[in-house]
């Protein structure tokens, strides 16, 4: 391009840039809605939800899905729910875990005065290779089953259902058919306590994603804050960039997933303590032992959710689903609209840059030829991983794999490696022989990455700005700059953000390097849906374009 044309498309990328940013900060509106959390008495026992949690670790200590202790632990939950004189119902299901299991869920309702219903709902199975699993789920099975004690002579305005729900730690299936099938008033919302923390707890810390779909709302987030406020204990609440990755990963670990993408209002409600590092060691391992729980921490978390629960009973009307906004801090958001605005704005420079690529007669179609080949291999590799299942190649479950610290997930097979990187790599060296030295075409970038950002925005725009807008305002330069070290830095810098993510949650599910081996066995297990796959496919495709043609010194020789 000639130096005027390159300031120019240079410009409107910087502008780009600025605008987006600014929008986040110029159409942010502050949070107007003040909830009144109750501010009665709090009539919950502490040593009561220890006894309760202590029973349930010790008497049925190996709680995996299908399991003897599973049932004896079902009967027992059922049978304290019947003693405290509420309604009892159950539910059974199949899930598929290595060969089909019966899963089990219970919930009980405290009839109201509306035709409405709260729920609190938790897990009471564990996890194959812990023992106990006091902070896992014992601990937080013990605190609800308590509310339920405390709570069996108020006089509730709405039905309150306290649910105990199997099978959460493979996928989340006994919240997502207890949601689905559940007979009862209607669900106004969903409060899901998780992993009462060992140690002393310091921080209650709030999870809003949907399964595949779906956030928490504001107005309950925002509510949850404030019960923290009144009683003097921290909660956290990823906003701004931290949240626009969570919604760009758009994948939940725990039971309010499934509740959200049937679009109803929920939220997990977990806690942190003053010792992560031994949080960290005993999760999901024979040590997570009831000896490593304090009464105190029950007080704590326990009074949090009996005022929370409270809360949303007393309210004149509890407000609907509403999950299309974004915070941009602690007390702002952008709407739904805004962020849809924000993902649209990173498109302009593509097309001033490609209109200019254009206009100097540059003909793109092989090169687009030629991406579309390597478009092609990633989805056959794609396609030949979600069926190996079907070939024996790796156990059958049902959504995601195993849960984190499973000895699976640290015995990777080579063979769906092979499956993955296969059709790719063949797609690339007929590509070479085929094309050979002929000269790319720098205008084949723009076009692809405005392909692949117009898909991004329709599935999930909030991953087109936290993952995909480094790659949209970097890699179109990379046919442009001459030092080989240059392009280098810019064809890292386009995806930079998505490997600090997979470091991360590469450290949360205990996986490390083999957090590749994990997003395979998603890719099986069909974790990750079909659309993502397709934009990860382009994307894959255009870097491998750029690497080959623009990087590698191999391809001319």
């Amino acid at each position: 391009m000639k130096l005027q044309s390159i300031k120019t498309v240079v410009t409107s990328y910087i502008l780009a840039v600025a605008i987006l940013l600014a929008i986040h900060i110029i159409a942010a509106s502050p949070i107007d809605y003040k909830p009144s959390p109750y501010s009665g008495e709090i009539k919950f026992n502490a040593s009561s939800a220890y006894w309760y949690a202590y029973k349930l670790a010790k008497d049925f200590p190996y709680r995996p899905t299908g399991g003897d202790d599973t049932y004896r632990a079902f009967r027992w939950i059922e049978d304290e729910m019947h003693r405290l004189g509420l309604d009892v119902y159950t539910q059974e299901f199949t899930v598929n875990l290595e060969g089909p299991k019966i899963g089990r869920n219970i919930y009980a309702i405290q009839y109201g005065e509306l035709n409405e219903a709260i729920a609190v709902l938790v897990n009471y199975d564990m996890a194959p290779t812990s023992y106990e699993a006091a902070s896992d789920t014992a601990s937080h099975v013990g605190v609800v089953m308590e509310l339920a004690n405390s709570l069996k002579g108020y006089r509730n305005r709405r039905s309150i259902v306290y649910v105990f729900v199997d099978s959460e730690e493979w996928g989340m299936q006994g919240a997502r058919y207890f949601v689905k099938n559940y007979k009862g008033p209607p669900l106004k919302v969903v409060i899901v306590p998780e992993d009462l923390t060992a140690g002393n707890l310091t921080k209650i810390y709030l999870e809003s994603m949907g399964q595949f779909k779906g956030y928490s709302p504001l107005w309950l987030r925002i509510l949850s804050r404030e019960v923290g406020d009144r009683l003097g204990v921290q909660v956290i609440d990823p906003v701004g960039f931290e949240e626009y990755l969570l919604r760009a990963v758009d994948i939940s670990f725990t039971d309010q997933g499934p509740v959200i993408a049937e679009g109803i209002p929920s939220i997990e409600v977990s806690t942190r303590g003053d010792d992560p590092e031994l949080a960290r060691r005993i999760y999901h391992t024979p040590e997570d032992r009831m000896e490593y729980m304090d009464v105190g921490s029950f007080e704590t978390y326990g009074r949090y959710l009996y005022v929370l629960l409270l809360s949303l009973d007393m309210m004149e009307e509890i407000p609907g689903y509403e999950p299309d906004y974004l915070m941009v801090d602690d007390g702002k958001y952008i709407t739904g609209g805004i962020t849809y605005l924000t993902s649209l704005i990173l498109l302009t420079p593509l097309l001033v840059h490609l209109l200019y690529l254009l206009r100097m007669g540059d003909n793109p179609l092989r090169s687009l030829l030629e991406i579309s080949m390597y478009f092609l291999g990633f989805i056959a590799g794609f396609i030949l991983v979600m069926y190996s299942p079907l070939l024996g190649l790796v156990p059958a479950y049902d959504t995601y794999p195993p849960p984190p610290r499973h000895p699976y997930l640290y015995s990777p097979n080579p063979v769906v490696f092979l499956l993955f990187l296969a059709p790719p790599a063949v797609t690339i060296a007929a590509m070479r022989k085929i094309r050979g030295a002929e000269p790319p075409s720098p205008s084949a970038i723009p076009i692809t990455l405005l392909v692949t950002a117009i898909f991004s925005i329709l599935y999930n725009r909030y991953g087109t700005i936290a993952l995909l807008s480094q790659a949209l305002t970097l890699w179109p330069w990379i046919p442009h700059v001459r030092p080989r070290i240059a392009k280098v830095i810019l064809l890292v810098g386009g995806f930079t953000v998505f490997i600090i993510l997979l470091v991360q949650f590469g450290h949360i599910l205990y996986q490390g390097p083999l957090i590749l081996w994990y997003l395979l066995l998603g890719v099986a297990y069909g974790q990750f849906k079909l659309i993502g796959n397709l934009i990860f496919s382009i994307a894959a495709a255009v870097m491998s374009y750029l690497l080959l043609r623009y990087i590698s010194t191999t391809w001319r020789k």
